[in-house]
């Protein structure tokens, strides 16, 4: 929403609402002055218009406003940033400098969370905080003070009057959102499961037997 739409290309973004949202009104014709949120291409819009936005920065005398606008390029996912840094000293040039960037933009880099106690203070301060003790990542839940990584756990186990399909074994197993690959270990029987109820020809509605149920179940329990 933060992204204007050049005056020659509003006619491809018209829709039809009542005049003054007054339904008893007539319809008539509006354009979008900014880039709507949930079009097909707004993600990709977005994205290169940050992609630009910062390939201004990467031109910078300062080297530490070229790092943090090649970092920012190559750590933006969505609307987050996960990165890091080696000390103290560079996390709190990368925070100001990051959020000076982005604000140019008129976007604001907001919610931060650091292991460090003195971007911590600077962060409370500046009120760009999160009250919570913790964030979550592409199915990560870090503690910034503790400085732990943590999966939320998930207790798949099939009720003894629940009978699985393929289909069903294939959705609990996948239920665990690890894109990073970082729980490989603890899913990686369950795969293999259903891998073997591929090569025994089961149907994706076909009943298993009592067997396959027991040791799906016995799978779900080690993990």
């Amino acid at each position: 929403m933060r992204i204007k739409i050049n005056e020659e290309h509003r006619n491809y973004v018209r829709f039809l609402w009542f005049e003054d949202g007054d339904p008893d009104k007539p319809i008539k014709v509006y354009r979008y002055t900014s880039v709507f949120f949930g079009g097909t291409s707004s993600p990709f819009i977005l994205n290169s218009t940050i992609l630009h936005h910062l390939s201004q920065y990467k031109k910078d005398q300062d080297p530490v406003v070229q790092f943090v606008a090649q970092d920012l390029e190559e750590k933006l996912y969505c609307d987050n940033v996960l990165t890091g840094t080696d000390n103290e000293d560079t996390a709190i040039q990368y925070y100001n400098v990051s959020r000076q960037a982005m604000t140019d933009a008129d976007m604001n880099l907001r919610q931060w969370f650091t292991n460090s106690p003195a971007l911590t203070t600077i962060i409370d301060n500046m009120r760009t905080g999160s009250e919570r003790d913790h964030t979550g990542l592409l199915g990560i839940t870090w503690n910034p003070k503790a400085d732990t990584l943590q999966f939320p756990r998930k207790d798949i186990v099939i009720p003894p009057d629940v009978k699985f399909t393929k289909r069903q074994v294939l959705s609990s197993a996948s239920s665990t959102f690890d894109p990073i690959g970082l729980l490989s270990p603890v899913l990686v029987p369950a795969k293999k499961f259903i891998s073997s109820l591929w090569d025994k020809g089961f149907n994706w509605d076909e009943v298993l037997s009592d067997e396959l149920q027991q040791q799906y179940n016995q799978i779900c329990q080690r993990n």
